[in-house]
């Protein structure tokens, strides 16, 4: 464990939610009253959950139409994102989240273990209110920009924006050792009142600002609440902090950026439906990693040997099995399956994956000899 004093922050709140699971049905959980508990206003909002997209040594607000003048940053969410990117084109873009009206952009600097860049294969993204009333929480605003820490920073920043975690509650301002066998995360959480007027400002920073967490009030010159974002993302195989720097500096100098280019209905109808319902929505769905096939044998062939090669439609943990028929499941993460002296007659290949929240999705194939 890190030499660091332990802190506990907000974000032990959002640790206890449990797995998240990767799907684009929302399910509503839970009612709350008109009056949240201070305890439950952390509690209420949606979850997002966006795989890694690509990545970029691009910033389209810090260095907008300068493709390759950032440091190198980890793109979620909206597929097009570059240097060039405005809030109409990524509308009019895709995106790696499982909502499918989650057309927003959010980036963070890349990270380096042991000099070999690593990444979070998808990033948890909790909406959730701050401020009570929540029936007047706002929907954030078609075309807002912000950005949330400092990449500049030249010591800790506050926990209750920037947090390194093993994942179990407690909260460092740099990156800690983990263990042998406990991955690091990383939460980033930003701003959650506007001021009303601008959606960016000069700095991308003076137009928001954090809410008074004791009295859940934003203050009086940023007056519109609007859902806190949180970004948590999981870097598998990264256990030592000591061992860590962000493509930004030192791990102090963590932090990330967002362009609301969500489908302004579906934010509206998010936010309404949870947020000011006082509801605690779960994006909730068992679906495991399907199978893409590349290579496979003809059906029907007269070939007794087979050439299967495939990829995921998603990142995948652990291993990848394949089983013929009745016979033992052998190891193939590799994506490649090959066997020889096959009998006529009908044989199915199943492969089995697991996600990164622990769904189980199984492929076949069935094809016949003759």
């Amino acid at each position: 464990m890190p030499n660091r004093r332990a802190c506990f922050t907000r974000a032990r709140v959002h640790a206890r939610l449990g797995p998240i699971f990767a799907a684009v049905a929302i399910a509503m959980v839970g009612l709350w009253t008109a009056q949240p508990s201070r305890a439950d206003v952390g509690d209420i909002g949606w979850t997002s959950v966006c795989n890694l997209s690509h990545s970029l040594m691009d910033d389209p607000i810090v260095y907008p139409g300068q493709p390759g003048v950032s440091h190198l940053h980890d793109f979620y969410g909206n597929t097009t994102t570059n240097a060039d990117s405005t809030i109409p084109s990524l509308l009019a873009g895709t995106t790696s989240c499982v909502n499918p009206g989650e057309t927003a952009a959010y980036w963070v600097p890349a990270l380096m273990y042991n000099d070999v860049l690593k990444t979070s294969p998808s990033a948890t993204i909790y909406y959730r209110s701050t401020t009570v009333p929540v029936s007047a929480i706002k929907p954030i605003p078609p075309g807002l920009v912000m950005i949330a820490g400092d990449s500049h920073a030249t010591g800790d920043q506050p926990l209750d924006i920037i947090g390194w975690t093993c994942g179990n509650g407690l909260s460092y301002p740099e990156a800690p050792i983990c263990g042998a066998t406990t991955d690091l995360q990383l939460h980033i959480i930003f701003p959650s009142c506007w001021d009303g007027v601008h959606l960016d400002t000069a700095d991308h920073k003076s137009h928001m600002a954090y809410p008074d967490l004791k009295a859940l009030t934003c203050p009086a010159d940023h007056p519109v609440s609007v859902p806190r974002i949180m970004i948590i993302l999981h870097y598998v195989g990264v256990h030592d902090g000591t061992k860590v720097m962000l493509m930004s500096g030192p791990t102090y100098t963590a932090h990330a950026d967002f362009m609301n280019a969500w489908d302004p209905a579906t934010m509206a109808n998010l936010t309404t439906t949870c947020v000011n319902a006082g509801v605690n929505c779960k994006v909730a769905d068992n679906v495991g990693p399907h199978m893409t096939f590349d290579q496979k044998p003809a059906n029907p062939t007269g070939s007794r040997s087979a050439t299967f090669a495939f990829h995921p439609d998603e990142p995948t943990a652990g291993a990848t099995t394949c089983k013929l028929d009745s016979r033992p499941a052998v190891n193939c993460s590799s994506d490649t399956f090959k066997i020889t002296n096959l009998s006529t007659g009908s044989h199915t290949l199943s492969i089995t994956a697991t996600d990164f929240v622990g769904n189980v999705g199984v492929t076949a194939y069935t094809w016949l000899i003759v």
